[in-house]
């Protein structure tokens, strides 16, 4: 019986290439928070929902530093879909956003300096619970009329809770969950810290554990290859 965590893939692939079994992937995986099948399955759903839209993203914005893995992996995801129709591949920038849920005026200051090189953003984070602080974000990119999506691993609550400006922009791999919070705030997964001397840029993590780093990397590239076959 199916796995109700597998995700079938496009009809045109053949009955051995439709199927991405989770239980088997997290097997290959190294590191602790990609041996989860929910992980895993709630990054499946997320491409899923953005399949559509992914080679219409030219700019990613990662909300530094907990987005920063499930921006890496949803990057590969995008450059395959843009490159499949023969454009370049998006331009990535890894920014601490907000603290205290205000938008911190570096990471403003930041994005209006790279205006007139957006199309359409793509803003990574790993998790929404309240959605202030990416409220405070999609008015910003709002005020500035580009064109943006916002990408979530998992959601707290239902998409009907949140502001706006939020919900009208939002996809997410799991709703009702914190499964993105397996990412949350953990140096030796993402490798950086926000570092609110040099913002908006993140920082390397001092005391790094380069082995784990390696292991989340190999990983990220193992699920972006599988994720490749969901679009």
């Amino acid at each position: 019986m199916m796995n109700n965590l597998e995700k079938s893939l496009p009809e045109n692939e053949s009955a051995k290439e439709r199927l991405i079994n989770l239980d088997e992937l997290a097997k290959k995986m190294e590191s602790d928070s990609f041996r989860k099948s929910e992980v895993l399955g709630a990054f499946v759903n997320l491409v899923e929902s953005l399949k559509e839209k992914l080679p219409s993203y030219d700019t990613i914005i990662s909300d530094e530093a907990s987005g920063r893995v499930v921006s890496l992996a949803l990057r590969s995801v995008i450059n395959e879909a843009r490159n499949r129709e023969h454009n370049e591949d998006a331009k990535i920038y890894f920014l601490a956003l907000s603290r205290h849920y205000e938008l911190d005026e570096p990471a403003r200051e930041f994005i209006r300096s790279r205006i007139a090189d957006i199309n359409k953003v793509l803003v990574v984070t790993e998790f929404i619970e309240s959605g202030r602080s990416m409220n405070q974000f999609a008015k910003f990119l709002d005020s500035l009329e580009i064109d943006f999506d916002i990408a979530a691993l998992s959601i707290i609550g239902e998409r009907d809770s949140y502001p706006d400006a939020v919900r009208s922009k939002i996809f997410f791999g799991k709703e009702g969950s914190a499964i993105g919070n397996e990412f949350y705030e953990n140096p030796q997964v993402s490798g950086v810290v926000k570092d609110f001397v040099k913002l908006p840029h993140p920082s390397v993590y001092k005391d790094i554990d380069q082995e784990n780093i390696s292991k989340v990397r190999r990983d990220v590239d193992r699920l972006a290859d599988e994720l490749k076959k969901v679009i």
